[in-house]
């Protein structure tokens, strides 16, 4: 499966390294060019067990084309309205990965037609240089339909869920912030 993952962070990272390592096909999409040559150049690589997962990564910008079937979006919130507007012609899903609850409003004022997941990430990460990433608590995703069907939701939870990354699905979104 074709997945992007949008934020070079520690929890953008780390789902990075995680879908790579379930030999999906990832893109990163990162901030700064920097950043995306050096995950090119080096991999990203996840600790303590020092493992290399191949991923591709561009610098995300307003000529940025985003062509994955499922996309992470793991930025902070005050990143998001530049964010949103790329997706407007989006035919794939959305899985939204942020603190709090700010991320709804932006998405209802973007008007989104899109399959949209909610998500929380229980996982601890600390980004430790620009392509690797420490993971420092075991622990899963949860993930509530926002807008779309909920089979989807079902089809991808059980397609992407290992035992070391765990996908839980929570009836509710708005209880699930």
């Amino acid at each position: 499966m074709r997945i992007g993952v949008i934020g070079g962070g520690s929890i953008g990272l780390f789902i990075a390294a995680k879908m790579s390592e379930q030999q999906h096909e990832v893109t990163l999409y990162v901030r700064s060019k920097k950043q995306a040559q050096i995950i090119q150049d080096q991999q990203v690589c996840c600790l303590p067990d020092s493992k290399q997962y191949q991923v591709k990564a561009k610098q995300f910008n307003e000529n940025t084309y985003v062509g994955d079937e499922l996309v992470f979006i793991c930025v902070k919130q005050y990143d998001l309205e530049d964010i949103l507007d790329k997706f407007h012609n989006f035919s794939g899903v959305l899985i939204f990965l942020q603190n709090g609850m700010g991320h709804i409003d932006l998405i209802k004022h973007h008007n989104l037609v899109n399959q949209i997941f909610i998500g929380t990430c229980e996982h601890a990460a600390r980004k430790e240089d620009e392509a690797t990433v420490a993971h420092t608590g075991v622990g899963k995703i949860n993930l509530s339909l926002y807008q779309g069907e909920a089979s989807l939701l079902k089809k991808y939870s059980q397609h992407l869920s290992r035992l070391n990354f765990k996908i839980e699905i929570k009836e509710d979104w708005y209880h699930l912030l």
